[in-house]
């Protein structure tokens, strides 16, 4: 007997959106196989169940070159659980030698775990920011941006997040191309050094083609005109 989806109202609602996309997932698994991806998956799962608030109210997906979080409702409180995540999501994955890219949006979003079905705007948005971007990095949407002005929150002035104009491929036009972003690994530096640039580095040294080492040159550039200054 056919089982019957039915529609569930109450998983209907206005969230925090974050989407993040792996980069040179094939050739990872083609070339280390499917043992050496799932260790990299679980040592970046269970640091980031090591992190500050990781029991907070947010939900995650992951599937193969794809991790996607969500919030319960549409509060600061949540933005800021969600927000954490991605940071150090995105900390974990580039120290362990994984570049990625990924953005925050706001919005609607269906989200069924009964049946696993997920869609909705703010998806769509994120993952059309998150894909559209030419480098490596974390950025914050559009939706994100008005929804955090909304409650107050100067997003230009946010501490780990510099408005800087984002490069994106030609075959995407987004509506705002300056935008908050991540200054991958500043919140964690150890000893003046920012383990995520040293990374990124490495990494860089180990990819060929012009179009590829265009990704990292901009990402690196951002991460080293944008250092936090701190006092000695």
């Amino acid at each position: 007997m056919a089982r019957h989806i039915i529609v569930n109202p109450d998983a209907q609602k206005t969230r925090w959106i974050c989407y993040l996309d792996l980069l040179g997932f094939k050739k990872l698994v083609l070339g280390k196989g499917w043992l050496s991806v799932f260790a990299s998956y679980s040592k970046t799962i269970e640091r980031l169940k090591r992190s500050p608030n990781y029991a907070s109210k947010t939900r995650e997906l992951w599937f193969s070159d794809t991790f996607v979080l969500y919030t319960e409702d549409d509060t600061l409180d949540s933005f800021l659980a969600i927000e954490q995540k991605a940071r150090y999501l995105t900390y974990f994955l580039i120290t362990d030698g994984i570049p990625l890219r990924g953005s925050i949006a706001f919005g609607e979003y269906y989200a069924d775990e009964n049946t696993g079905i997920q869609f909705g705007k703010a998806l769509i948005e994120a993952y059309e920011y998150g894909e559209g971007q030419d480098w490596i990095g974390l950025i914050q949407c559009p939706s994100a941006v008005a929804a955090l002005e909304q409650r107050g929150i100067e997003v230009d002035a946010q501490l780990n997040y510099p408005i800087w104009e984002i490069p994106f491929k030609e075959s995407f036009q987004p509506a705002i191309r300056r935008l908050p972003t991540y200054r991958i690994g500043e919140h964690a530096v150890i000893n003046g050094r920012n383990l995520c640039l040293d990374a990124l580095h490495d990494m860089r040294r180990r990819v060929d083609g012009a179009s590829v080492l265009q990704k990292y040159d901009r990402t690196i550039a951002f991460l080293e005109r944008n250092r936090i200054q701190r006092g000695e």
